[in-house]
């Protein structure tokens, strides 16, 4: 009997079902594996959007770290890029884990196809929602999965798709479940570590699952190896030309590359594929002509073989060129000697092409002097009565004087060299009412992009 047929046949049996649950008691060690894995063209996800509850489509604000998809899909496709070899791109998109999606270090990646037109079959790759209680399950994986997974979210259950949201009461939250359920069709079985992402039992609403925690992706690891040195990455990626895509990065074979899109149909299969690629630069650059039927999504380059490290980490793709995220604020203002918060400011974008970053703050006494600083790093130490967050070495951006009503702004320069990079600026300012005489603003963490 094949592998396929097993599934069919222990779904078909009520078994073969790796089951979330409300409660239950945890197994006896760590990590534990199913048996099952993954093989590089078995690692696609789709999503068939049938949740009942508004609140699971309530995210309509695309995402520019995942372009193209809102709600149950956006939540979905955050869930299966956690446990990525790599960050994806610069690792956004998530306010709870801030540029840190992406952390599995395994020789693993799922690969993103967007919609579903059904539920699918047992081995189709597909998320979706299913009616009834579930008895104290909230989510299930069907099982085997070497050979294609099912997952399935009871509707018994008030499913959330907003990123942002940080309370829950009854409600569970989609991204962080389907986390945990993405860990058991990669082969996964449940751990007994209470903080990880594969404990048996979810804590409150889930949120807590988004980032997936050391025990998980040490099972990942087991199951497909660290992340080797020989895995091809990509950086970026530019439109020399009309038609024409050149991804820059490291790894690339001298030929036989292959380049995977995430189709712009819903019911696709699998990847949208450009094979038979060559590198150049000393394979760090693949030069292509666009596909047609492609979308935004991710791309991914997959070497010649069927080794588990032969597939890149998924990038984000968007036609309209790389995307740019929006700063990320952190840290604490101090109060100033009036009371007031010295709060930093931001317009434009992290950009080097735009050129239209500006930095501002406002609230301190007017008449002060400010200066800017950046840094590579961040951290959160005592400092003028306030906090300093950010870590040494410290580089001056500007020098300037707070106007009469406690405002200051600069234009940060960005070269071409920065782009990919993160960087951190606060803001220092002359407080000469305070005991301390100066204090400190609140900070703005940046991943500059092309």
């Amino acid at each position: 009997m094949t592998a396929r047929s097993i599934a069919s046949a222990t779904v078909a049996g009520a078994a073969g079902v790796v089951a979330l649950w409300l409660v239950r008691p945890p197994q006896s060690n760590a990590f534990a594996l199913t048996g099952d894995a993954l093989d590089v063209f078995h690692r696609t996800v789709r999503v068939f959007d049938n949740f009942g509850d508004p609140q699971a489509n309530s995210n309509t604000k695309f995402d520019p770290a995942f372009p193209g998809f809102t709600g149950a899909e956006l939540a979905i496709w955050k869930a299966a890029v956690e446990w990525s070899s790599e960050r994806h791109g610069s690792g956004g998109g998530d306010p709870h884990q801030p540029y840190d999606l992406g952390s599995g270090g395994a020789n693993f990646d799922f690969v993103w196809l967007g919609l579903a037109n059904s539920v699918g079959s047992v081995d189709d790759n597909t998320c979706s929602e299913i009616s009834g209680p579930g008895g104290g399950v909230i989510a299930f994986c069907e099982t085997p999965t070497s050979d294609g997974w099912r997952i399935r979210f009871y509707s018994d259950q008030t499913w959330f798709d907003d990123p942002a949201k940080t309370q829950f009461q009854s409600e569970r939250d989609l991204q962080g479940v389907a986390t945990h359920e993405l860990g058991h069709a990669l082969g996964l079985a449940h751990t007994n570590v209470s903080a990880a992402t594969m404990f048996a039992s979810v804590p409150g609403g889930g949120l807590a699952w988004r980032s997936i925690e050391s025990d998980d992706a040490a099972g990942a690891q087991a199951i497909y190896g660290v992340r080797s040195g020989s895995k091809p990455s990509i950086a970026t990626y530019d439109f020399p030309s009309p038609g024409t895509l050149r991804i820059r990065g490291s790894g690339f074979a001298p030929s036989g590359n292959e380049v995977w899109f995430t189709p712009s149909a819903p019911g696709m299969s699998a990847p949208v594929v450009v094979s038979g690629l060559v590198s150049t630069a000393s394979g760090t650059e693949i030069v292509l002509t666009l596909p047609s039927g492609i979308g935004g999504g991710d791309v991914l380059v997959k070497l010649p073989g069927a080794a588990h490290e032969s597939l890149s980490t998924p990038s984000p793709f968007d036609l309209a060129g790389p995307p740019c995220e929006a700063p990320l604020l952190f840290g604490t203002a101090k109060l100033t000697s009036t009371g007031s918060t010295a709060d930093l400011g931001w317009t434009g974008e992290p950009s080097v092409a735009s050129a239209n970053l500006e930095l501002s703050l406002f609230g301190p006494p007017g008449g002060e002097p400010a200066i800017l600083f950046t840094a590579a790093a961040k951290q959160s130490v005592p400092f003028c009565g306030g906090e300093l967050s950010l870590k040494g070495p410290l580089m001056r951006v500007a020098k300037t004087q707070l106007d009469l009503f406690g405002f200051a702004s600069a234009k940060i320069p960005l070269a071409a060299s920065a782009i990919g990079t993160t960087r951190y600026f606060q803001w220092w300012y002359g407080d000469s009412g305070d005991p301390f005489g100066c204090g400190t603003s609140n900070a703005l963490e940046i991943f500059v992009c092309p």
